[in-house]
């Protein structure tokens, strides 16, 4: 489609399923539509991708011949809301190379819970994944190469703006008395931060040359509103360790480290081997791996096998 690929707000109990929302020159999914657009009731999308979005394809073969955003009056999120409620569930899903957010839910009401489970954000030009209220993030990829755009054939120049809203893995909005559960994911970027938290009343950095990417920043909380532990972090800037059973290295064990080439599976002496909590890991990892009960399952979305 020229413009959006779907155009839609107001839905309520809705279940999508094996979609493919790709190449759409507007936006894949534009929810923010006139009037009240608020979303209700139980949304859940299972096996879908959502690519490309903010570019033109040839017909055959489906070659993307132009890709465009904000600054050249386009808009490029994969999917986009208005103000909106609802509980929604993403399974299975793909969000990659659209020219502006990947997904992004940032404008939740009261009424907003979100859940992610076995889904990879990669190379889209903004945030990878905004969301608003409770928050379950499981067995995921954030892959933050959010200058992937930037000197490609089908990008002229300036009309992508790459890492835009400072390129953050995923930003996470929460109120008074609400949680996000980040469990068993693998995050890599090169924009200003991985994690970005807000409260409302690895990689190079590509922001500001040569630093390194923050794990995790905020400025808006009266307290530290982190818990994390059991996790390997490698290259972030200020050296940070947070927890008594994080494993801050500079070897990781993963296949590739390359942001624009990552591949997060583990090799046979990562240390991310049998070093989570088991007491809290998923039954499978992101590709059906069983993860064993009762022993130190791996940490991260791939469970390690022989």
């Amino acid at each position: 489609m020229g413009a959006a690929g779907i155009r839609a707000g107001r839905l309520s109990d809705w279940r999508i399923e094996n979609l493919s929302l790709v190449g759409n020159g507007w936006v894949g999914w534009e929810g923010d539509i006139d009037g009240n657009d608020s979303n209700s009731g139980l949304l859940t999308f299972s096996h879908w991708t959502v690519a490309w979005n903010g570019c033109v394809e040839s017909y055959p073969p489906g070659e993307m011949l132009g890709c465009w955003a904000q600054p050249a009056g386009g808009y490029g999120d994969g999917l986009g809301t208005g103000e909106t409620g609802g509980h929604w569930i993403i399974e299975d899903a793909t969000f990659m190379y659209n020219t502006s957010d990947g997904l992004d839910l940032l404008y939740g009401n009261e009424d907003i819970s979100i859940e992610i489970y076995r889904s990879w954000f990669e190379g889209n030009a903004g945030n990878q994944l905004k969301t608003s209220g409770p928050l379950i993030l499981e067995n995921s990829l954030l892959i933050g190469n959010c200058s992937f755009f930037e000197g490609k054939a089908f990008t002229t120049s300036g009309a992508v703006d790459h890492c835009r809203a400072t390129g953050v893995a995923l930003s996470v909005v929460i109120n008074d008395q609400q949680n996000a559960r980040i469990i068993n994911n693998t995050f890599t970027g090169e924009g200003d931060c991985l994690i970005v938290p807000e409260c409302e009343p690895g990689q190079p950095d590509v922001i500001q040359q040569g630093e390194l990417v923050c794990l995790v920043y905020e400025e808006s909380f009266q307290t530290d509103p982190f818990d994390m532990d059991f996790s390997l972090i490698a290259e972030v800037k200020d050296d940070i360790c947070p927890g008594p059973n994080d494993l801050c290295l500079n070897v990781l064990g993963l296949t590739s480290i390359e942001v624009d080439n990552f591949n997060p599976q583990l090799t046979e002496n990562s240390p991310a081997i049998d070093a989570g909590l088991w007491d809290v890991c998923p039954t499978q990892d992101y590709w059906g791996n069983p993860r064993p009960q009762g022993t130190g399952c791996d940490i991260g979305a791939h469970e390690w096998t022989p």
